[in-house]
């Protein structure tokens, strides 16, 4: 069987999988892409990581009271609203 070779921009299926690099938005349609990153990484849809989370309003006020209180040097304030931040599923 021949191999596969992208008309538009002469990409071949053995260099693709050999550096998984395509040459051109054609190589999508004219090579076996989607077996071969089935084959690399199980999926062929990417996933990605998680979304960004907003922080709810009350967070947002928090980490601002929490980085005023390091600023100031009110650890003991600090210690306490970094908690809070942390019980609502924040990020300090």
């Amino acid at each position: 069987m021949a191999e596969k070779v992208c008309p538009i921009c002469g990409m071949t299926e053995s260099r693709f999988k050999a550096t998984m690099y395509l040459g051109c938005p054609d190589c999508y349609k004219n090579l076996n892409v989607k077996e071969v990153i089935m084959s690399c990484q199980g999926a062929s849809v990417h996933i990605g990581r998680k979304a960004f989370k907003r922080d709810t309003p009350e967070i947002a006020m928090l980490r601002a009271e929490y980085q005023n209180a390091v600023r100031f040097g009110r650890m003991d304030d600090a210690e306490r609203l970094k908690g809070m931040i942390l019980a609502r599923g924040g990020r300090p």
